[in-house]
């Protein structure tokens, strides 16, 4: 469908015998007011084909409903039928006694909302899809976090692009499951500038992540930061890792990982833990 596709809709409203109202039927022989008020307002249905380019395409593209409706309802079926042909407008005839007297052309303006949602159905079906995709592959979580935290550190140097601070999150987040689980290990200590790290292993992969200042052991001074090394052969792309690590949380708890304090000093007061931009004063 175009932008220029219409809905040609026709309402039908029945005639009441009772009171030659419209819309409604009246049941002979009960003892209850044909008023629609009293719930007799099943008198409508409608029928519906799609125009477009001033051509009728084949009528089984048409949508009709013989049984009886409320008005509500009736509508509610032809802006169904016109979202799902992608028709922008409805020009909609209303008929009685047989006769036409009622045509006018409607844009409800609910449709593009419609549209909207249903592309975010997609997205989010899409997004299902790939979970089922990426769960029946069997990718160790741990490979994935070796690769996304191999790929931050290139972000960090700008020879990548992606979300750092997500990666990070995710990366505490997932030591401390994998930890918890026994798929880590603690391997000792290192000292990264002034920073104490733990380091996690399985005895392929190797991790730091932030840790109180340790008692009574050696740390290993490592440099002032650790380089990004180029892609390994072995390395699992980013846009994988990232889902294969997200799988593996999501049926996890969210906990409270160990970051080092903000030593950064607010040059408006003076104080270590925020810098100016985010000062209170005080």
């Amino acid at each position: 469908m175009t932008e220029e596709s219409t809905i040609t809709a026709t309402l039908h409203e029945h005639q009441c015998s009772n009171c030659d109202g419209r819309g409604h039927f009246w049941f002979q022989g009960s003892d209850l007011s044909c008023d629609c008020s009293k719930g007799f307002n099943q008198g409508f249905r409608w029928s519906s084909s799609v125009r477009n380019n001033e051509e009728s395409e084949d009528d089984n593209l048409g949508k009709s409903i013989a049984s009886n409706t409320s008005k509500k309802r009736a509508l509610d079926g032809i802006y169904d039928h016109a979202f799902a042909h992608g028709a922008k407008a409805i020009v909609l005839t209303t008929t009685w006694y047989g006769g036409t007297y009622k045509i006018r052309t409607i844009r409800p303006r609910f449709l593009p909302q419609r549209i909207q949602a249903a592309q975010r159905e997609e997205v989010a079906r899409n997004a299902r899809e790939q979970k089922e995709h990426f769960r029946a592959l069997h990718l160790d979580p741990i490979v994935a976090l070796w690769s996304l935290n191999r790929h931050a550190k290139r972000i960090r140097d700008r020879k990548a692009s992606g979300d750092k601070n997500e990666i990070y999150q995710l990366k505490g987040q997932a030591l401390h499951h994998l930890l918890a689980e026994g798929k880590l290990r603690g391997a000792g200590y290192h000292r990264i500038g002034s920073l104490p790290v733990e380091v996690l292993s399985d005895g392929t992969h190797s991790f730091h992540r932030p840790c109180p200042e340790p008692e009574g052991v050696d740390i290993e001074y490592i440099g002032y930061r650790i380089e990004s090394k180029a892609i390994d052969n072995t390395e699992l792309d980013y846009e994988t890792a990232l889902i294969v690590v997200r799988l593996y949380l999501e049926s996890k708890l969210k906990v409270k990982v160990y970051e080092w304090p903000d030593t950064r000093m607010c040059y408006e007061c003076g104080k270590v833990g925020h810098v100016a931009e985010y000062c209170t004063g005080g």
